[in-house]
């Protein structure tokens, strides 16, 4: 319905060419599915599944729960593990909170080692923005924004990859 449109290749961290989607239906009605590969010509077996998913959506785990509040300077060291929010697509999410005012610029950067950083930041109203690498060389996450509107912010750090563990700073 109304355009709807959303695509994966390679869906794992481990470099098998398995795809996988997991989205939000943005309207009742019928949808089509169409399968294919990733280059011209290749045909073989393929093995479809389609059900609801587990686990919440970025937008669920930012909303919910209290989450660590967050002042500006601050520097928080936290670490994605079993027994985090788990995201419906298997990454592991951390929250935390801050205080905007509209018109405020705001720099969030992620760093780890360990894994493959990415950031979520959600407003008041639920608009979010997302960043994965800061650019093709550093694989760290940063979000720079001006905020749109006054109140209750919440950061999401994550991972790219589902599963990915490890310490993190932002």
């Amino acid at each position: 319905p109304n355009g709807f449109s959303e695509y994966n290749d390679d869906y794992t961290a481990n470099n098998t060419r398995n795809s996988r989607l997991v989205t939000t239906l943005p309207a009742s009605g019928a949808y089509t599915i169409h399968v294919t590969s990733y280059a011209a010509g290749e045909t073989g077996a393929y093995q479809l599944n389609v059900g609801s998913a587990q686990g919440t959506t970025a937008s669920d785990a930012l909303a919910g729960g209290a989450g660590q509040a967050f002042a500006a300077g601050q520097t928080m060291n936290g670490e994605l593990a079993s027994g985090d929010t788990t995201l419906q697509t298997g990454e592991f999410i951390d929250t935390y909170n801050f205080q905007g005012e509209a018109g405020q610029r705001v720099t969030i950067d992620m760093r780890s080692t360990a894994m493959d950083p990415y950031l979520i930041l959600l407003a008041p109203s639920g608009a979010q923005e997302d960043n994965d690498d800061i650019s093709s060389t550093d694989r760290n996450a940063r979000i720079e924004t001006t905020l749109s509107e006054t109140g209750n912010y919440r950061i999401g750090a994550t991972s790219y990859q589902p599963g990915e563990s490890g310490a993190y700073v932002v």
